[in-house]
């Protein structure tokens, strides 16, 4: 094979990795980054290869992810000291994926913006969108669901130049919003309103993978469509997509997660199908399906990096499935559980925001040290001016010498011209970069208040407004007790747990609201 050939080979396979990298690899991926190193790449193409290669090694670890995150922190310094901009995109696209994994929220915000301007740069239109569609993937980690909905449905309306791969990443997004929303509803309606949402989303994306070849993707499609039908109750359908899953092993091998998500999806097809036969009456037993349930959600619980989706959606379906089969405090210390994850979740979003407003606060000291720098440029051009009077008298008074001062003049007028173009240009370029960066930080720090603001205050509400419910259903049973001719001292004391623990949660979740407001107000009068 010609060298050119063997170029041209490279590229080609280079391109298809791209493509490939929507979180998920394509089967064929490793075949590929074999055939690259044996064709003997150049530096640029083998850092980029690196670089999208390491997508293939993202494990389940955090000690594993954060030395990842080191080595594509020297991948991006490497490519952007060679200047191959293709290599340094790939760097900050994998430095988003493993801070999105890590919940660096705005540090994964900053690298996909920075791999997006590099693709658009680079005339990688496609590439630049899709790193769009990448940065929805922190919108759910911040638990701006709305705003993931809306963004990944923008997305879709118009999916110009976005591959495939990627399309199904924002069909998988919407599923997601849908899904979460529906388990913080205020009723049934809305929730089986939302959960039907994400259904149409889901079965969308699997057509879409299925369309084209990508195997990797339906899997995940299929894992999605398990959980939501047996959230629906429709246990038969849910079995067939788990059933599909089951036979494509590649999709669970290495990938932190998705096991545990077909657990759950399994775990909750028995609980639906033990409650559809304790409804007929043909129940052999009326705990084992429904104490799987729990055994999954505590033991999700254990691994908060990869599986805490998981088993907050393990929580959620006890919330919503309890108070039905007559374990409404089980589903009570579900919300107790959800409430704790939440305000932990919270106070590490409260952290990052308030990182932000440092920095902005600290922006001003940055400008005055910038107008320094540009007080001192000043200076520096007055003495070269000086500097260059002084020759130029000298030169007056040596014109018997004229051929060599004549000369030793002209190159001493083109070192200063070129002298003092270069410190014009960096001087404007410093005072826009100021600007510029002074601009951005203002406009981040307001969205993330927003931001905050809108995650923050919705849970803590949506706590309460579910304990309250819980008291409503156990109001009528205390009433039904009392007015009976006997009252049994132990179901009477059941009742009264059951209206306590509602308390509590109702006292909590306002007390955690009352913080947050306070919170606000404190950050208000130091902005």
């Amino acid at each position: 094979m010609s060298n050119n050939a063997q170029h041209q080979r490279i590229e080609a396979l280079l391109a298809r990795l791209r493509l490939s990298m929507a979180g998920w690899q394509d089967l064929e991926a490793p075949q590929w980054v074999s055939e690259i190193r044996a064709l003997e790449p150049d530096a640029a193409q083998l850092l980029e290869l690196e670089a999208l290669a390491q997508f293939a090694e993202i494990g389940d670890e955090r000690e594993r992810a954060q030395q990842q995150l080191h080595y594509a922190q020297q991948l991006q310094h490497a490519a952007q000291q060679l200047g191959t901009e293709l290599a340094e995109a790939a760097a900050w696209r994998l430095m988003h994926g493993l801070q999105s994994l890590l919940h660096q929220h705005q540090a994964a915000l900053h690298s996909a913006g920075m791999a997006a301007t590099l693709y658009r740069r680079c005339g990688q239109r496609g590439l630049a969108q899709a790193m769009l569609v990448s940065r929805n993937n922190v919108l759910f980690h911040l638990e701006l669901f709305q705003e993931l909905l809306q963004s990944c449905e923008a997305l879709l309306a118009d999916p110009q130049d976005i591959s495939p791969a990627f399309l199904h990443r924002a069909r998988n997004g919407a599923a997601s919003a849908c899904f979460s929303l529906a388990n913080e509803a205020g009723n049934e309606a809305d929730h089986r309103q939302l959960m039907q949402r994400a259904l149409a989303h889901h079965q969308a994306a699997l057509e879409l993978a299925e369309q084209h070849g990508l195997t990797l993707l339906c899997g995940i499609s299929h894992t999605n469509l398990s959980v939501v039908n047996a959230m629906l109750g429709q246990t038969a359908t849910a079995r067939q997509h788990l059933a599909a899953v089951k036979r494509m092993p590649e999709v669970a091998g290495g990938r932190p997660g998705w096991a545990a998500w077909q657990r759950y999806a399994a775990a909750l097809i028995e609980a639906q199908e033990e409650a559809l036969e304790v409804t007929l009456g043909a129940a052999k037993s009326t705990e084992s399906a429904w104490a799987r349930l729990l055994a999954l959600s505590e033991s999700l619980g254990e691994d908060s990096l990869n599986n805490g989706p998981a088993h907050e959606s393990c929580l959620h379906a006890i919330v919503w499935m309890g108070p039905a089969r007559g374990k409404s405090l089980d589903a009570l210390q579900a919300n107790r559980k959800l409430l704790s994850l939440q305000r932990r979740n919270k106070l590490a979003l409260s952290a990052a925001l308030g990182e932000t407003v440092n920095k902005v606060l600290a922006q001003p000291q940055l400008e005055q040290r910038q107008q320094q720098l540009q007080a001192q440029g000043s200076v520096l051009e007055q003495a070269l001016a000086q500097r260059n009077a002084e020759l130029s008298l000298a030169l007056a008074k040596l014109q018997t010498e004229m051929t060599i001062r004549l000369g030793a003049e002209a190159a001493l007028q083109r070192a200063h011209d070129e002298l003092e173009v270069r410190v014009q240009q960096r001087s404007a370029e410093l005072s826009q970069a100021s600007h510029t960066l002074l601009l951005q930080e203002k406009q981040l720090s307001l969205s993330r208040l927003v931001a905050d603001s809108a995650a923050l205050m919705g849970p803590p509400l949506g706590q309460a407004h579910q304990a309250l419910q819980q008291l409503d259903l156990l109001q009528p049973q205390l009433q039904a007790l009392l007015s009976g001719l006997t009252v049994r001292r132990g179901e009477l004391d059941q009742l009264l747990e059951g209206l306590e623990q509602s308390s509590g949660v109702t006292d909590g979740a306002l007390q955690a609201l009352a913080q947050q407001v306070q919170r606000f107000k404190a950050l208000d009068l130091q902005a």
